[in-house]
């Protein structure tokens, strides 16, 4: 999209990571936001907000940013660029009982979307600190439950046509 900071994209009237928060505040203890530029837009949504550690080394530094301030056992993982999240996800993912819960759709694993233990984030720092990036990798490395649940849930906006699409479909609901 550009090199645009997708979570503040807007559709409908309001930024990606608004949608994001709506569907998910109501789930989860806490919100924290990992971001790696636009403070003063991230901060004013209220939440608590830490910077990525590494800046633009992906969603891994973000999780690992926002460890020091996680005071649950277990950790909600989610894009900020996925804004039809079921209002139900935390208590799916819960149902599968494992050290990692994740959803899949349509014979795909969505791997940003995750339900962890706290304790898996050692796994991820280590992974990280050798060099590990991609999310997928550390994944298949560890016990994973999965899930299914409806592909639509997780459509995430990577395009202007992405984007144009959701809008579309969201005026015709």
């Amino acid at each position: 999209m550009g090199g645009v900071d997708k979570p503040l994209v807007e559709l409908a009237g309001r930024a990606l990571i608004d949608h994001v928060l709506e569907r998910v505040r109501h789930q989860v203890e806490d919100v924290i936001v990992s971001y790696n530029r636009n403070f003063d837009a991230y901060y004013a949504r209220g939440r608590t907000m830490v910077q990525d550690r590494d800046a633009d080394q992906g969603p891994i530094a973000g999780i690992l940013a926002a460890r020091p301030f996680i005071r649950t056992t277990r950790v909600m993982v989610v894009p900020g660029d996925t804004p039809r999240l079921p209002l139900d996800l935390v208590e799916k993912l819960l149902g599968a009982a494992a050290p990692i819960a994740l959803p899949r759709t349509a014979g795909r694993r969505q791997n940003l979307v995750c339900l962890m233990d706290i304790g898996e984030l050692d796994s991820l720092a280590a992974f990280y600190a050798s060099g590990g990036r991609a999310m997928r990798r550390w994944l298949d490395t560890r016990p994973v439950a999965e899930v299914t649940m409806p592909e639509a849930a997780f459509f995430n906006v990577n395009s202007r046509e992405d984007l144009e699409r959701l809008s579309a479909e969201l005026a015709a609901c």
